[in-house]
């Protein structure tokens, strides 16, 4: 019960976040994400979040269900309150990674492999921190 009762003052407990919009450039379109980090201490590493399967956003709401669960946004919440940065990125074709070049018919897993290199190398270029690689269903698959 105490272990429940730290989790939910972490979830309720708004850190102090520096929060930054991130732009990658592909030669398959642009991917958007969102870069958290505590604001008053250097982050202990960093999480890269994976989003599960079909069209879920950076935040884990699925325009399939109706309304929002900010799943991934509250876990990135509270572990940027646990003194981790992390990175949430939209998937192709989701979000502010929507995209005129493609369609679903040209996505494959390996391009989302490839997505997540893109996003680890440039975490590892911003940071000389750890990186955790954080996937849920189909993103634990392509973590």
């Amino acid at each position: 019960m105490k272990r429940l009762a730290v989790l939910l003052i972490m979830l309720c407990h708004s850190p102090l976040v520096t929060s930054e919009e991130v732009t990658l450039n592909t030669e398959l379109g642009s991917l958007s994400g969102t870069l958290d980090s505590p604001e008053s201490r250097s982050p202990k590493g960093l999480v890269l979040f994976i989003s599960g399967s079909g069209p879920t956003d950076r935040d884990g709401n699925s325009v399939g269900l109706p309304g929002k669960n900010n799943s991934l946004k509250y876990l990135s919440d509270a572990l940027v309150n646990a003194g981790y940065a992390t990175l949430r990125f939209d998937k192709r074709l989701i979000g502010k990674s929507a995209s005129r070049q493609l369609g679903e018919a040209d996505l494959r897993f390996d391009t989302y492999v490839n997505d997540v290199r893109l996003w680890a190398n440039y975490a590892a270029g911003r940071f000389a921190i750890p990186l955790f690689i954080l996937g849920h269903s189909e993103g634990s698959l392509i973590g």
